[in-house]
This record gives C-alpha cells, sequence and structure tokens, in this order.
C-alpha cells in the first residue's frame, strides 16, 4: 500500500508489499506522486516491479519474453519477423530456465548453437532483440536484474560484404526461364530492381498510389532504416510500370516478399545459376549507376 508525507519541500511516496523491499520517490508535486504511485501499485500487482531478488528464483525467461512479445513487440516495424524470433526462442531451452540460471555463459552456449544452424548475421539479430529484451526489463519493467548478459559476450563477425553481379549470359539464361512462367509480374518484378535498386520488400509493398508516372518517380513512405524515400523512373522502368496496367490503389506486382523469395529459389536453379541472391540485384543496379556516372 502507498502512504505519502511531505519531506524537505517534496512529496515521499513509499510503497510496501509482503515479500517485496520497499520502494520510494519523491516528487515535487503532489500529483506526480499520485500518478507514480497508482503506476508502480498496477506494476506490483503484475508481479513486474518488486526488487526483491527472489522474483529471479521464481520467474521463467519464457515469462520476460512473452510480456516482451505482448507489449513490446507490437510497437516495432518489424513486428512480423521479431515476433517468429520470439516465439523460437521461447520454445528454445532458454524458456525454460529461471531468470537467475541466465549468465552470460548461458547466452554463450545459445549463441553458438545457433551458429551450428543459421548464419552469422542472424544470430546477431537475434542476440540484439535479447539485448533490447534485458534493457527494457531493466530500465522500463524495473526487474532486478544487475547484468546484460548479451553486453559482455562476442556477437558473431559478419562475412565481407557481398559483390556479386550477375555474370556473363546470367541475365539471359534467367530471363528465359522466367519467360515460361504463367505470370509474367516476376520478370518484370525482376528487370524493375534492376532498373531502381529498389530493395525487394519495398517493391512487394509498393502501392499504386504511391507511383506518380507524371512525375516518373515513386515514392517510398518507409524504407528500411526508417525513413521516406523518393526513386526516380528511368524510362524501362517506367514502361515496366506501364505494361502492369495501372490503378488507382493497390499492389503494383503483386506478389509477396515470401512467394518472390520461393519463385527466385526456383528460377535460378532451373537456369543453373549458383551463388546469386536476390539482393544481388540491387548490387547490380548500383554498380550500373556508377558506371553510368551517377
Amino acid at each position: 500500500m502507498a502512504t505519502f508525507r511531505r519531506r524537505n519541500g517534496k512529496w515521499q511516496v513509499q510503497i510496501r508489499r509482503t515479500g517485496c523491499s520497499p520502494v520510494s520517490k519523491s516528487f515535487v508535486f503532489k500529483s506526480d506522486a499520485f500518478a507514480w504511485a497508482r503506476q508502480a501499485e498496477a506494476d506490483f500487482d503484475r508481479l513486474a516491479v518488486p526488487e526483491s531478488r527472489k522474483l529471479l528464483t521464481t520467474l521463467n525467461f519464457k515469462d520476460l519474453l512473452q510480456r516482451y512479445l505482448d507489449t513490446v513487440v507490437p510497437t516495432k516495424r518489424g513486428k512480423r519477423n521479431e515476433t517468429y524470433t520470439i516465439q523460437a526462442i521461447m520454445r528454445s531451452e532458454l524458456g525454460s530456465l529461471k531468470l537467475f540460471q541466465i549468465t552470460p555463459q548461458t547466452m554463450e552456449g545459445y549463441r553458438d548453437k545457433r551458429l551450428l544452424e543459421n548464419g552469422p548475421a542472424t544470430v546477431r539479430r537475434e542476440l540484439s532483440v535479447l539485448s533490447h529484451l534485458y534493457e527494457t526489463a531493466r530500465r522500463t519493467w524495473l526487474i532486478p536484474i544487475t547484468v546484460n548478459p548479451i553486453t559482455v559476450i562476442r556477437k558473431p563477425v559478419l562475412p565481407l560484404a557481398r559483390k556479386r553481379r550477375l555474370r556473363g549470359d546470367e541475365y539471359d539464361r534467367l530471363m528465359n526461364v522466367c519467360a515460361k512462367l504463367i505470370n509474367q509480374n516476376m520478370a518484370k518484378l525482376i528487370e524493375f530492381t534492376i532498373e531502381t535498386g529498389m530493395r525487394r520488400g519495398e517493391i512487394t509493398t509498393l502501392q499504386w498510389q504511391n507511383v506518380d508516372l507524371y512525375k516518373n518517380t515513386v515514392f517510398l513512405p518507409m524504407t528500411k532504416n526508417g525513413l521516406s524515400r523518393t526513386v526516380p523512373l528511368t524510362p524501362k522502368a517506367y514502361d515496366i510500370l506501364v505494361s502492369l496496367s495501372p490503378k488507382e490503389a493497390g499492389s503494383v506486382f503483386n506478389l509477396t516478399n515470401v512467394a518472390v523469395r520461393q519463385t527466385w529459389e526456383r528460377l535460378t536453379a532451373r537456369a543453373e545459376i549458383e551463388d546469386l541472391h536476390f539482393h544481388d540485384l540491387r548490387h547490380e543496379a548500383i554498380s550500373r549507376f556508377f558506371e553510368l556516372g551517377l
């Protein structure tokens, strides 16, 4: 229960709960003191704030992950992928451990096991999510965690940046295979990527309302770095959009990110092209821009 008292010109609030250490804070204004007390008591009821170290021995890491999934992930741009990441971690051996059992050594073991199954970039992203989870638990939820174990372990080293471009007759072979597809939107999407240098996700989510054929531009309201961007169209990129029968609204290419990825894998296999990622087309496009003096 919260108690209030006036001390040295400030309002001091103290909250006591059975089995937990008292929590107190001082405020200049009484209204702020009451507001903080209401929030603190609500957190106590959810077992979110008790500063007793006993909480670390009773709370499962899975509980922390679930709270993060329910309250933090929905606010993120990449919430879909991060949801899959959190759910996978919850199913791992980490999910069944108590908070006090999660140490830097525990996280090192998890990191090494994941590296046997995934690339360093994927594992680094997972560790980044876990690190933010710990910082949220410590700073926002006030759970008595003294050390963020992710900050003290070594992160996987990323490989050197890819410089793969289309080689020899790979473009012609790729287009020949695309010509046999019933839906020609994939071929147009590939050519559009090379003409604009846009990312796969930017193209699959491109909407007609953001296409301006009078100004020869497309507008991307949200990109990977969180900023908007306007992309100029080459004559060929313009013709590709016109061939898709422009509409007032809706998806331009009518292909999902997953569909493009799966189709790309089949196309490169049929064209007998090795080690060519869809993202390499972006590098191809930027290299061509550079060669043109842009």
